[in-house]
């Protein structure tokens, strides 16, 4: 099936008779078969660029909700391994597909990994980064987030505000009219999380405000 509006994408009849050998060639070809489909529904080698907005002209989109050392540990594994088709990243970090398929869209907004052919790459920028010691570590994802719609939301609104603070309130405001169909409370805990290990900005959960990281 297809998503977006959904829809038969193909129809795989499997004739083998029972009890069916997984080990059989015609079973490890319908299997291969249905790994490229999902492959290519999940990973598509284009897509439709988002819709472009703000004062900086970033492009609306949400992030996944995913820790930075999962996506940590998708390169460690990428630098171990080289580049993997998808079903068989899944089991090198023994993750589900639908989790590691955040993982990568993380990565994939940092510029860290590719996907050609279905497959996933550390890309330059990835390397760098894990090479990369603490501090610029930090300094790197910094730049990277700021490139970012929901952070540069964020970014902006401490700007406009005279003493360098905003209310949680006003920024899940923000993020429910800019992505409507997307769950504003995940959206800004995800945020918090990757921007204190940025230092892009600070959140105190005591208080439920943002500060600018220079206060």
């Amino acid at each position: 099936m297809g998503a977006h509006p959904g829809g038969i994408r193909a129809i795989l009849d499997n004739t083998l008779p029972y009890p069916r050998d997984e080990h059989h060639p015609e079973f490890a070809a319908l299997i291969e078969k249905l790994h490229a489909l999902i492959t290519q529904a999940v990973l598509p080698a284009t897509s439709a660029p988002p819709a472009v907005s703000g004062v900086d002209g970033l492009p609306v989109q949400s992030i996944p909700g995913v820790s930075l050392s999962s996506v940590i540990g998708l390169l460690e594994i990428l630098e171990n391994e080289g580049s993997l088709e998808l079903f068989e990243l899944t089991r090198r970090a023994h993750v589900e597909l639908s989790q590691l398929l955040l993982v990568v869209k993380a990565a994939g907004l940092f510029g860290w990994v590719a996907t050609p052919g279905g497959r996933v790459a550390m890309t330059a920028d990835g390397s760098k980064f894990l090479a990369a010691d603490i501090k610029t570590r930090k300094q790197l994802l910094n730049v990277s987030l700021r490139k970012l719609f929901v952070f540069d939301i964020v970014i902006q609104t401490l700007k406009q505000s005279p003493n360098g603070e905003v209310d949680e309130a006003v920024i899940l405001a923000r993020l429910a009219h800019a992505l409507p169909h997307d769950q504003p409370p995940r959206i800004l805990r995800t945020v918090v999380a990757w921007a204190r290990y940025a230092e892009l900005f600070r959140y105190s959960s005591v208080r439920r405000v943002f500060h600018s990281a220079r206060q």
